[in-house]
C-alpha cells in the first residue's frame, strides 16, 4: 500500500484495523500489531463457531474502512484472516 498510496495512507490503514481490533478486545483478551501488516486478536470464552462469525464481522468491518489516497481516491482495504483454536486444557507443545 505505501508504494502504491503513499505512507501517511499505509499507516491511516493500519490504526483503522488497529482501532476495529481493539472494539473486539474483551477484558482478559489482547489485540495488537505483531509487525509489518499483521495483527494478532486473541481471545477467551469463545467458541470455535463464534470465533469463525467473529473474524468474518471483523473482516467485512475492515472492507467498509473508507479511506481515501493523499490525491483523493477512494482505497479498498482487504484481510486475509486465520485462526488457532484450542479448548480449555490445552497445554501447547514443541513438535
Amino acid at each position: 500500500m505505501n508504494d502504491r498510496y503513499g505512507h501517511a495512507t499505509g499507516d491511516e490503514a493500519l490504526r483503522c484495523t488497529g482501532r476495529i481490533l481493539a472494539r473486539y478486545q474483551g477484558q482478559s483478551d489482547f489485540a495488537g500489531r505483531l509487525g509489518g501488516e499483521e495483527f494478532g486478536l486473541f481471545q477467551s470464552n469463545l467458541t470455535a463457531a463464534e470465533m469463525l462469525m467473529r473474524c468474518e464481522e471483523i473482516r467485512e468491518e475492515i472492507a467498509r474502512i473508507d479511506l481515501r489516497s493523499t490525491t483523493g481516491s477512494k482505497v479498498r482495504i482487504s484481510a486475509s484472516i486465520g485462526v488457532f483454536y484450542c479448548s480449555r486444557g490445552f497445554i501447547p507443545t514443541r513438535a
